[in-house]
């Protein structure tokens, strides 16, 4: 049963094709376009490579945990599916784990083809790769918890949609996943310094190659620290709706 359900979101899911283009293919398009231009260039002791795998990689755990997830938890609230589960035999929590499977595989899905491109086209694999995939399961648990909070908040899919497209430019931009943080102006980078797609590029980017000496000398706690400090804030208000939704 729990798998038959998987297979009908997954088909679902891939009804919807502009879904699947931005969050899974578009990242390694873009992916590979960067490394074939700037493959040869580094940033101190860290290569290209160990800068945008993880940058891009982060960019779909949002994509895939965040917009994705938040689009489906609006889309079912408007059909009225939470309150038809709640008088139905099946469990509350094993469709909630099925939309979570989902966004994961989708998530593990644009993982695998950054990684086999980076492999097969330019000859780069990660020094600590099981390191790496343990922390972008952390990074995906993170973001689907800001999904879900997403998606409760609003009750229609074009005021969340315009929402999420209009937030996510800002935080691309400031996430230091396409061009260097250091080169905008002072005030941006105080602005970047709450982002949390900012501090998840510098956490995924730490695991890539944690012996790296750039790293070692980067403010890793901090990021660490702001997103807890997010993440604290964010999660009583996530439940606190949920509940009030799911009602």
């Amino acid at each position: 049963m729990l798998l038959q359900q998987l297979k009908i979101e997954l088909l679902v899911y891939l009804r919807q094709p502009l879904y699947l283009l931005f969050s899974v293919i578009m990242p390694v398009v873009v992916f590979a376009v960067f490394a074939s231009m700037f493959g040869e260039s580094s940033y101190g002791d860290a290569s290209f490579f160990a800068q945008y795998i993880p940058a891009f990689v982060t960019l779909i755990v949002f994509a895939s945990a965040v917009y994705n997830i938040g689009n489906q938890v609006v889309t079912d609230k408007v059909r009225g599916v939470y309150r038809r589960l709640l008088v139905t035999p099946m469990p509350f929590g094993r469709f909630l784990f099925v939309l979570v499977l989902k966004a994961s595989l989708t998530a593990l899905a644009g993982l695998a083809l950054v990684l086999i491109a980076a492999r097969v086209m330019f000859d780069v694999s990660s020094p600590h790769l099981v390191f790496f995939v343990v922390a972008f399961v952390v990074a995906l648990v993170y973001a689907l918890t800001f999904g879900f909070g997403a998606g409760v908040v609003f009750t229609r899919i074009n005021t969340y949609s315009a929402v999420m497209m209009f937030a996510f430019l800002p935080m691309f931009f400031l996430s230091d996943a396409a061009w260097p943080i250091a080169m905008l102006p002072e005030w941006l980078q105080t602005v970047a310094e709450y982002n949390p797609l900012y501090h998840l590029v510098k956490l995924m980017r730490w695991a890539w190659n944690p012996s790296a000496e750039v790293w070692q000398s980067s403010s890793l706690w901090i990021s660490v620290s702001v997103l807890l400090g997010l993440l604290i804030v964010f999660l009583p208000v996530v439940l606190w709706r949920w509940r009030k939704t799911s009602r």
